[in-house]
Parts: structure tokens; sequence; C-alpha cells
């Protein structure tokens, strides 16, 4: 009788995420991630911290097709939107 023996070794899959850092002022109420081509909003949260992190798609590690901005909801201070923001790509295996 024969006995194979296999030693396969299996690696996890690799997890891709892109991710969007707000530092926000401190009078700021709220904060918008949108996709600057489509328009679609992806987060628009009442800010608690002055520092946020959002997950966004994948694609926008690829280019600045991103439109991140901040809003005051008692209309004393402009809203302020930073536009061409590029996400940051981070491996979640690796954290």
């Amino acid at each position: 009788m024969i006995k194979l023996i296999s030693n396969t070794m299996f690696k996890p899959a690799i997890l891709m995420r892109a991710l969007v850092t707000i530092d926000a002022d401190t009078n700021a109420a709220r904060a918008i991630v949108m996709d600057r081509n489509t328009g679609e909003v992806y987060h628009n949260f009442k800010l608690v911290n002055q520092i946020h992190t959002f997950v966004v798609p994948h694609i926008h590690t690829l280019g600045n097709t991103l439109l991140v901005g901040i809003l005051d909801d008692n209309a004393v201070y402009d809203c302020k939107f930073s536009d061409s923001i590029m996400a940051e790509n981070i491996n979640v295996n690796a954290v």
C-alpha cells in the first residue's frame, strides 16, 4: 500500500482596504466623504472626536477621486471641502 503525504500550505487571502483619515476642526459638526465623479455619498457622520477614519471602496486608492468636507450645523462657520483626495491602501492581514 502506498501512502502519499501532501505538504500543502494555505496562506490567508490578502485583504486590502482603502482608508481615509479626517483631522477635523473642533468647531465642525459633521464630516462627509463622497465620490467626486458620481456624487455618491459614502459617509455622512456627526463628529465626536477630532480625528476619524473611514473605509471607502478600494478603487479610490488608484486615483484622486474623493471629495471630503466638514460642515457646521448651526451655520456659524463656512463649510470646507477638499477635492482630489486619494485613499490610503491598507493590508488588513498585516495590521
